[in-house]
């Protein structure tokens, strides 16, 4: 949808990245990478 695009532009504008990952019966993951100065590992569920 409109929603996913508008995040796809925004993590591209801002040096990221977007890994999507489906399987049928089981959903959906969508990570979402953007560079930083030190390295950080954050994880959301939703």
């Amino acid at each position: 949808g409109l929603g996913l695009q508008l995040v796809k532009e925004f993590v591209k504008k801002t040096g990221g990245e977007i890994e999507v990952e489906s399987t049928p019966k089981h959903g959906t993951k969508f990570c979402i990478k953007f560079p930083t100065k030190e390295s950080v590992n954050v994880t959301v569920s939703l």
